[in-house]
């Protein structure tokens, strides 16, 4: 009878060490985002890239005027590249990313300002990238109506790494 005892305080000791052990490896094993089958997981939401989104706005257009421009500051703590952005078809039926480049004058002196589109916009690691005048900025070509003071345009950003976000450009004066 003793013995017996024994036995299952030794069993009821082993039970816990066991139990403890498989709680540790549980936790270890979320904690590095791996799953049953022994494959990696995605990443969770607090490890996904992301992209801080601030100031988007878009400029009022003129009368008769067929494309626009929306600008915003983009930031990636990791680094990440803007791939194309959107916006809805009853705005403007394409979006594109632009910059504006500087062709040097004669003599040194400042040259010909001239807008390409570019295929992405690199996010260097913590660093801010301005979408703004007379830079880097959204493109809406062919636009369907006129941007408006106060008018709100909705944009899709789709990034290489943070995936799709959607942002609010509020349209400021001319």
């Amino acid at each position: 009878m003793q013995a017996t005892k024994a036995f299952h305080s030794q069993l009821h000791g082993v039970g816990r060490v066991a139990t403890c052990l498989a709680l540790a490896l549980l936790i270890l094993a979320h904690g590095r985002g791996a799953r049953a089958d022994g494959d990696a997981a995605a990443p969770s939401a607090s490890t996904t890239p992301s992209v801080t989104i601030s100031d988007a706005w878009a400029r009022a257009t003129p009368p008769g005027a067929k494309m626009g421009a929306i600008y915003m500051t983009l930031e990636s703590a990791a680094g990440d590249r803007l791939l194309r952005a959107s916006v809805p078809k009853s705005v403007s039926t394409e979006t594109q990313i632009h910059e504006i480049v500087t062709a040097p004058g004669e003599n040194g002196a400042e040259g010909k300002m001239s807008m390409q589109q570019i295929p992405s916009l690199e996010l260097p690691p913590g660093q801010p990238v301005e979408l703004k005048p007379g830079s880097y900025h959204l493109m809406l070509i062919h636009l369907k109506r006129g941007l408006a003071e106060g008018d709100k345009v909705t944009v899709k950003l789709h990034f290489e790494k943070a995936g799709t976000r959607t942002v609010t450009a509020e349209v400021r004066a001319l």
